[in-house]
């Protein structure tokens, strides 16, 4: 949850903050989600 703590601390921009959170479970889940998977469910927003 590096990223998100990092972006929390800087915005209130909910969207970017989501946005961090997913990059983290990619990143420390990859064997379970993908990036497609993220753009699937959560759209071009986030």
């Amino acid at each position: 949850m590096r990223v998100a703590v990092m972006i929390a601390e800087r915005t209130d921009n909910l969207p970017l903050i989501l946005a961090a959170i997913l990059h983290d479970v990619v990143e420390d889940a990859s064997d379970k989600f993908s990036m497609e998977y993220i753009y699937k469910e959560f759209g071009n927003e986030v």
